[in-house]
């Protein structure tokens, strides 16, 4: 958050619009401005785009694994998304995230290399992850819209696994989002 808004004020400061005009723009170009970088702005000299595009790529080197968490997670409801639709619907997220629904511990690294980045939060009670939007939106934003609908059909997948219990009411929206 606080990337976010370096990036905001300097984006006012350098163009000389109000703030009510950069929350209109942002509205309507999100990608465009999350990668744009102002000039103003010494303190973060990267966008908010490149510097999670960053971090995510050093969590593909790290753990690739942890990259497919995100991927997943990009297509979910950003908040209280459940650890045991990494367990229990493991077997449909794919090779990389398959081990992880075999092994906590294994889990637990592609978490914590993921904290790590300031990616994801967890809820250790809940025992939920969750992302920022912004990191959502940017992972969004970074997935051609086949590996999108690859990740939902995924999820769709997980989701029935780890839930058959659950389903939903006619005309009821799940927490899954649909790419654009």
């Amino acid at each position: 958050m606080p990337l976010a808004l370096d990036q905001a004020g300097a984006y006012v400061e350098e163009t000389g619009c109000s703030l009510g005009d950069y929350v209109q723009r942002y509205q309507q170009q999100r990608a465009r401005l999350l990668a744009r970088r102002g000039s103003a702005g010494e303190q973060h000299p990267h966008s908010v785009a490149a510097t999670f595009h960053l971090s995510s790529q050093q969590a593909q080197r790290e753990q690739p694994a942890a990259a497919d968490l995100l991927r997943a997670g990009a297509v979910l409801h950003a908040e209280q998304i459940p650890e045991e639709l990494f367990v229990g619907g493991a077997a449909h997220l794919g090779p990389d995230l398959e081990v992880l629904g075999a092994d906590a511990a294994h889990f637990d690294q592609a978490v914590a290399v993921l904290r790590r980045l300031a990616l994801i939060q967890r809820q250790a009670q809940t025992h939920t992850l969750s992302l920022h939007r912004l990191v959502q939106a940017v992972l969004r934003e970074s997935m051609s819209q086949q590996e999108q609908a690859v990740w939902l059909k995924r999820v769709m997948a997980a989701l029935n696994a780890a839930f058959p219990e659950v389903t939903p009411e006619p005309g009821s929206s799940m927490s899954v989002s649909c790419p654009k």
